[in-house]
């Protein structure tokens, strides 16, 4: 049986700090970008298995508060939108 290893791999690393020096603006507002968001949660899955461009977003503090607020699945939606450019 192979087991699904704990630690994201150096790669994935690489693509999560890469993603947030090319993208300097929040995804969502438009300010100055301070933090890289995983739409789907790190205890969801999200950062040991996806660090692709599809789920992250660059954000700044007061719109990451708002992805990880009491309405993170309106909030997700939302994301999900953002990415997709509607």
């Amino acid at each position: 049986m192979t087991e699904i290893p704990k630690k994201k791999i150096y790669k994935d690393q690489a693509n999560f700090r890469a993603y947030g020096e090319k993208n300097i603006y929040c995804e969502r507002c438009g300010s100055l970008g301070q933090e890289t968001h995983h739409i789907i949660f790190k205890g969801m899955g999200g950062a040991n298995r996806d660090d692709r461009d599809s789920n992250l977003l660059r954000v700044c503090r007061p719109c990451h508060n708002y992805f990880h607020g009491s309405n993170s699945r309106e909030a997700r939606e939302e994301a999900f939108r953002i990415k997709e450019g509607k």
